[in-house]
């Protein structure tokens, strides 16, 4: 049995730092964007973006992209990486979005803030989930962590049942279910 050397990637701690501090302006965006303009000394006026959902477009799009090409590099067919990344940018899109923290104590009604603390746990539960996804990746540098991500909602096609272990690769990364795959064909009505 041949055991293969650890590869040294000096690069893994800086990314992994990268990854912390995108996902700690994307915590709080707002927050973020206000304390970045005050570090910086620039005002409202002499801003070129004046809004903090800059940084939760920029940080979701960051996302899919990265989730699409790590999929396309576990050989996964291109259409579903693109829906793997949609999948995982939906999730990202929620995990940074700005939640209005300072207005929950002031909402009267108690059903409207139980809504609006639901929709914080649910952005944090989001936030966690990607953040533990991103680590896991970091560490053990293997993309089939972040391919086989929220597998139960698996792209299939007709001819491949959800959960069907029988995948076989082809040469040019199409799976043999998808190149076999014809749609129904409509019959014309005289």
């Amino acid at each position: 049995m041949s055991t293969q050397p650890t590869r040294r990637d000096p690069w893994r701690w800086s990314a992994l730092f990268l990854w912390c501090l995108f996902f700690l302006l994307g915590l709080w965006p707002e927050l973020s964007f206000g304390a970045l303009r005050t570090a910086g000394y620039v005002f409202s006026q002499n801003a070129i973006i004046n809004s903090h959902h800059f940084i939760t477009w920029c940080l979701t799009g960051f996302i899919v992209h990265f989730v699409y090409h790590r999929c396309v590099d576990t050989a996964m067919p291109p259409v579903e990486a693109l829906g793997k990344s949609m999948q995982l940018g939906i999730v990202a899109f929620v995990a940074f979005v700005d939640m209005p923290l300072a207005q929950i104590p002031e909402i009267r009604a108690a059903l409207d803030r139980t809504i609006l603390s639901g929709m914080v746990l649910v952005k944090l539960l989001a936030w966690l989930y990607l953040f533990t996804l991103l680590i896991r990746y970091c560490w053990h540098q293997k993309p089939e962590i972040i391919a086989h991500s929220l597998s139960g909602l698996a792209l299939t096609t007709p001819t491949q049942p959800k959960g069907s272990a029988a995948k076989e690769r082809t040469g040019d990364g199409v799976t043999a279910a998808h190149s076999d795959y014809r749609p129904p064909v409509r019959e014309q009505a005289d």
